[in-house]
């Protein structure tokens, strides 16, 4: 009799731990798609059993670790988008798909804020990628949350509460029916396709202004995105362009084209480049024009010019 009693808890006891499982209570799929779209935004599908209790759990956001896992940065995302369906095709819709995208410029900016260098790399020539789910507990009534116990703040740089980044650590966050399914939300191996175009390039322009023996120098940086940038000669008070010059990265200075502007363009072969304008004093100094800002001023050696 206390052996047929015996038996009869232990089944109990195991049916409760399966019912309490919560979001996770059965295998994931094998080939949940974790991918870069063509233009760097990431999207994942994710595959997991309906839940039947109200304790779930929720993907917030995800690690990003460098091939060699010595850079990471997290990345947060607010929501993702989730149905039910019926994988069997018997009418009952037992599993949950979600879909979750973050936004290309959203994992650029943060991969930039953590390491610039990283993000020149990987922008450049493209390489792989480890990702880690970021995970919280959720508290539902029936199919309505009702309290998320933990979350990303910042873009990632800070979390509140219960937020688990390990897959030990949801694991064993509760009393799982089956934990099975967190194993695909880990160690998750993507390839970044270059992505040149989303570089900032330096681009420095200088202009020589060249009265006698004198010849004055006003500088100024800007940073622009890739692609066709068109710069043109300032109108300056008593000054004629003669031309200019564009040198781009460590290339060998052009030749001075005849010509007050240039269409300048950086791609992945030149992220940096200097324009020269050159000015000659005109005796036409009534005509108007506008004044370089002489904070930027600097009077050099002619031997200097489009150094």
């Amino acid at each position: 009799m206390k052996k047929k009693l015996y038996s009869i808890f232990m089944v109990i006891f195991i049916a409760y731990i399966v019912y309490t499982s919560g979001y996770a209570g059965g295998d994931s799929y094998a080939g949940e798609p974790l991918k870069f779209e063509s233009d760097g935004s990431l999207t994942m599908t994710t595959y997991d059993q309906k839940a039947t209790t109200d304790i779930r759990y929720r993907t917030i956001g995800w690690t990003i670790y460098s091939e060699d896992r010595t850079k990471s940065v997290v990345i947060q995302f607010e929501e993702s988008e989730s149905e039910y369906i019926d994988e069997d095709g018997d009418g009952y819709k037992e599993k949950v798909r979600t879909y979750f995208k973050i936004d290309k410029d959203i994992i650029f900016n943060r991969i930039g804020a953590v390491d610039k260098e990283w993000q020149e790399e990987l922008y450049r020539e493209g390489g792989d990628l480890i990702f880690d789910g970021v995970l919280t507990i959720v508290e539902y009534d029936g199919e309505v949350e009702k309290r998320r116990l933990g979350r990303l703040t910042n873009g990632g740089d800070n979390y509140e509460e219960e937020v688990y980044f390990t897959l030990d650590g949801i694991k064993n966050a509760r009393i799982w029916g089956s934990s099975v399914s967190f194993d695909s939300h880990f160690n998750k191996k993507v390839h970044l396709d270059r992505h040149p175009e989303m570089l900032d390039g330096n681009v420095e322009v200088k202009h020589f202004l060249m009265d006698g023996s004198a010849i004055s120098r006003y500088d100024y940086s800007e940073q622009v995105e890739s692609g066709e940038h068109q710069y043109t000669a300032r109108q300056i008070a008593g000054h004629e362009c003669m031309g200019v010059k564009v040198k781009y990265g460590e290339s060998a200075e052009g030749s001075m084209q005849i010509s007050d502007s240039v269409i300048l363009s950086l791609d992945d072969l030149f992220s940096t480049a200097c324009i020269y304008f050159y000015y000659q004093g005109s005796e036409n100094t009534g005509k108007s024009g506008e004044d370089i800002d002489p904070e930027a001023t600097g009077v050099i050696k002619a031997d200097d010019m489009g150094s």
